[in-house]
């Protein structure tokens, strides 16, 4: 990479709407680029006041369960980072198991694994385990489908609710849920 290139993706500590404060550690750096900054700010100070050029405050784009979860795992580390990728990671593990158990309800063990397999391999599922909420969502996406394959609706509504509060297609589930208990 030339020099302009690698400057680009330096460090900046105090770069307004972005995560403020120390640099990651040299083996997760990498992993914490776009997105990742506007939850990593959260997680660390909240939501930021209205800003005063009344230019935009890009952080109200970005849903609130994933920084909760990553600043109450910080409260106990110290280390906002760490704390997102445990956070992530964790939800990515929770996610395969309910992959594997949906997956078995509609045929078998081998079905199960399959399914799992699957999901921890598709294309893009290297951001389960980067500092993003993708994990998170599918968790409670697979938690709630699990549950209506059941048929606890109520407890898929708690999933899909908690889903709404990870990202913006969590809405589109919750809307689906509601109408399954419409129709149900």
């Amino acid at each position: 990479m030339t020099a302009a290139r690698r400057a680009e993706w330096a460090w900046i500590p105090e770069k307004p709407d972005l995560f403020r404060g120390p640099a990651p550690a040299p083996l997760l750096a990498p992993t914490v680029r776009w997105d990742a900054n506007f939850y990593l700010a959260i997680a660390r100070s909240g939501y930021p006041e209205r800003r005063t050029d009344g230019g935009p405050v890009y952080a109200v784009a970005f849903f609130p369960l994933y920084p909760l979860l990553v600043a109450a795992l910080d409260a106990v580390l110290r280390k906002t980072f760490w704390s997102a990728v445990v956070v992530a990671n964790a939800f990515a593990l929770v996610a395969a198991l309910l992959v594997f158990q949906l997956g078995k309800t509609y045929g078998s063990t081998g079905r199960g694994l399959w399914a799992a397999l699957l999901f921890l391999v598709a294309p893009g599922s290297h951001f389960l385990s980067l500092p993003y909420p993708e994990s998170m969502f599918a968790a409670f996406l697979a938690a709630a489908l699990l549950s209506l394959r059941k048929e606890e609706i109520g407890q898929a509504a708690v999933y899909g609710a908690l889903a709404s509060m990870t990202r913006s297609a969590g809405v589109v589930v919750a809307a689906c849920l509601l109408y399954v208990a419409w129709q149900h």
